[in-house]
């Protein structure tokens, strides 16, 4: 079903784009300013290593396996995992300490 699957993909494309800015967002939210810049530059540095590891892992899960579909398998565990971390970590800021709220 190719329209079914373009239009999935649309919306997964869409729903990983709209996550970008968040990351940069709750950086700045929930740190202090004066670390706030070293928290988005780490996120940056992260995402740059991400972008030359990734093809290597796929390829050597291909290898191993025949199939490319277990590294998208990988990649899905990985958006969960972080997704979850995010869920059980990030609290509201109304929560945090009036310190760090003000600086």
């Amino acid at each position: 079903n190719i329209p079914g699957s373009l239009i999935a993909l649309s919306v997964g494309v869409v729903g990983l784009a709209s996550a970008t800015p968040l990351f940069f967002a709750m950086v700045s939210e929930y740190l202090p300013a004066s670390v706030a810049a070293v928290g988005i530059a780490m996120i940056n540095c992260l995402g740059n290593l991400a972008g030359s590891v990734a093809p290597y892992i796929n390829a050597r899960i291909t290898q191993l396996t025949g199939d490319n579909t277990y590294s998208m398998y990988l990649v899905v565990a990985l958006y969960v995992v972080s997704g979850l971390l995010l869920l059980v970590t990030v609290r509201q800021a109304s929560a945090r300490p009036a310190a760090l709220r003000a600086a």
